[in-house]
């Protein structure tokens, strides 16, 4: 086991943060899993917010461990099934069959169907998934969504609108009926995962003639 000497006075109480974790990785449900010494995983309690560490000291206390700044790092056993409370995270009690959402909105017209994939970011508040087409990147963001619709890889169904002006507007929908915005990389400049930048500026942005075909997921003619 890591040591180092750090004393902190709370109360006259001296304590000692002797030991070292390793983070992990982020789960589904946005928790943070962190490893000790002895290969148990923990995860970080996030009820307020304290800055990102990714190898705290920390202090043993029988189920748990705690940091010098007071983050929690609860003992677990399932890291894929606790949220950013230590809760475990219900099972997904909304499930529905994969399939195009029914929806009242009047002229909309199903065109395609689309395959993304999730990006972890470091704001929790965002929610951003990525498809790739002929070296482009197209990305698709909500500021939030509930729990049961986040999943590693969904289905967006493309539809268009059409105005009464003759304008063609696309909405992305998955199967909750949660409408997706389309984002290109230059969007993204600001979104970062674990400090890094998630998009890789030196792809292709689908900013070219066809990518009013590649963003829908349909090859141009």
């Amino acid at each position: 086991m890591e040591h180092a000497s750090f004393d902190y006075s709370h109360f006259g109480a001296e304590i000692q943060y002797d030991s070292r974790l390793r983070f992990q990785e982020e789960n589904l449900h946005g928790a943070k899993i962190y490893k000790d010494s002895i290969n148990r995983l923990a995860v970080k309690i996030e009820d307020y917010f304290t800055s990102f560490d990714p190898a705290p000291w920390v202090n043993f206390q029988g189920d748990r461990y705690m940091g010098r700044d007071a983050s929690m790092y609860l003992l677990i056993e399932n890291p894929d099934e606790v949220d950013k409370l230590g809760n475990t995270a219900p099972r997904e009690t909304k499930s529905l069959e994969e399939g195009p959402p029914s929806i009242g909105m009047l002229g909309l017209r199903l065109v395609n169907s689309i395959w993304v994939r999730r990006i972890l970011l470091d704001d929790s508040s965002k929610i951003l998934y990525k498809r790739e087409d002929h070296g482009s990147e197209f990305f698709y963001l909500r500021n939030c969504a509930p729990d049961y619709t986040i999943t590693v890889d969904k289905v967006l169904y493309v539809f268009v609108q059409e105005s009464t002006e003759g304008h063609k507007d696309v909405i992305f929908l998955d199967k909750f009926g949660l409408e997706w915005e389309m984002m290109l990389s230059s969007d993204l400049r600001d979104l970062t995962y674990l400090g890094v930048p998630v998009v890789n500026y030196e792809k292709g942005t689908g900013t070219s003639s066809d990518s009013a075909h590649r963003k829908i997921g349909i090859a141009p003619t």
